[in-house]
Parts: C-alpha cells; sequence; structure tokens
C-alpha cells in the first residue's frame, strides 16, 4: 500500500507529501500501512484542543505526529497555562484513549515522513476510515467495513439493497451477485457469514 497524504495537508504543507504518495480527500492527514497518521504544529495542537478538533480527530487517528519547536512555541503562547492544557490533553490522548504521539523537530519532519513512505508497498488498496460508532446502525455499517474489499461506497450500496445485517446474511449467492460491486467483494460478502470461527 502507497502512502496517503490528505489533499488540504499537501496544500498547507507540499514539503511533507513524498513524491510517490497518493494525495486525495480524507479525514486524516496521513495513511501509512493502515496506520492512520494526523500531522501537527505545536500551535495548532494547542488551538486544536481549544476549539475540540483534537477529539474529533482523535476518533479517527491512531497517532499524532507533532512538530515541536519550544522557542517557537514561546513566541505565541508565553503563558503557563497553555502547558497545562496540552499536558492534560497529551495525558488523555495516551492514557484514555491509547493513542501514539510523536514529537520531532521541524526540521526532522521531511525526512521521518519520506521514510515512512520509502518502507511502503507500492500496491494496495485505498484507506477505509470508520468512525467511533454512536448507534447500533453505525456499528453495523462499520462491520461491513470490516469485510476485505469492501469499501465505504461498497458499504452504502449494499445498504441501499439491504435493511439489516440478517438480510445479507440470508441472501443467496445469486441476490449478493446482482450486487454493483467487484467480484471479489461480493465474494467476501457472501462467504463472511459461512466462515468457522475456529
Amino acid at each position: 500500500m502507497r502512502m496517503y497524504v490528505d489533499s488540504n495537508q499537501h496544500k498547507a504543507h507540499p514539503e511533507l507529501t513524498p513524491p510517490d504518495a497518493i494525495v486525495r480527500p480524507m479525514p486524516i492527514d496521513y495513511v501509512v500501512k493502515d496506520i492512520k497518521i494526523e500531522f501537527k504544529s505545536s500551535s495548532d495542537f494547542l488551538q486544536s484542543i481549544n476549539d475540540k478538533r483534537l477529539w474529533r480527530q482523535a476518533e479517527i487517528a491512531d497517532a499524532f505526529l507533532i512538530a515541536w519547536d519550544c522557542n517557537e512555541f514561546l513566541r505565541h503562547h508565553p503563558y503557563k497555562h497553555a502547558y497545562s492544557v496540552m499536558l492534560g490533553a497529551l495525558s488523555a490522548l495516551l492514557i484514555s484513549l491509547k493513542k501514539s504521539v510523536i514529537f520531532l523537530p521541524s526540521a526532522w519532519m521531511r525526512d521521518f515522513i519520506y521514510n515512512l513512505a520509502s518502507r511502503e508497498e507500492k500496491k494496495g488498496s485505498p484507506p477505509v476510515f470508520k468512525r467511533k460508532a454512536k448507534n447500533l446502525s453505525d456499528a453495523a455499517v462499520n462491520m461491513l467495513l470490516q469485510i476485505p474489499q469492501i469499501s465505504s461506497k461498497g458499504a452504502e450500496k449494499i445498504c441501499q439493497r439491504f435493511n439489516t445485517l440478517q438480510e445479507i446474511a440470508n441472501a443467496n449467492e445469486e441476490e449478493i451477485r446482482s450486487l454493483s460491486l467487484k467480484t471479489p467483494a461480493k465474494e467476501n460478502l457472501y462467504k463472511i457469514w459461512r466462515v468457522p470461527l475456529k
């Protein structure tokens, strides 16, 4: 799988987009081997805490990559309160939400991201983004997204045809084949309900 880069992140920081990366709109800045990474400058990290973006992003992100420049941060945020807010948020990310947080100097960031991209294989499917389920209907859709070859658009097509997971599980091969999905996706959708658990 190649590295994927969000189009807004690429526009804001083109120097942090490796040459072979695929740029596309995403709710997260980078995807590397299914690891979803949100990039932040130190100032943006603080701002995202204040406007609560951080917690929405944490529903998707596996890790946060923070370009930390202490002197620059002190120039813009010289107050002790700013550090207290950031330390509290970092504790919540690490302890409560089990997220990885990586601090690097800005001067190292380009080399680090390029190094991640260089370790990628060149084949793979686009990443699928799941949000934390807010109800059972969302949880059911997330279950479909766990099936190999089922994309977000594919799950939407399935939901247009079937009303419940039970209907999908009870569908015969002909009904599944009639879906406008790629053949591997249809095969997996039919087989998943018949796979032995042990």
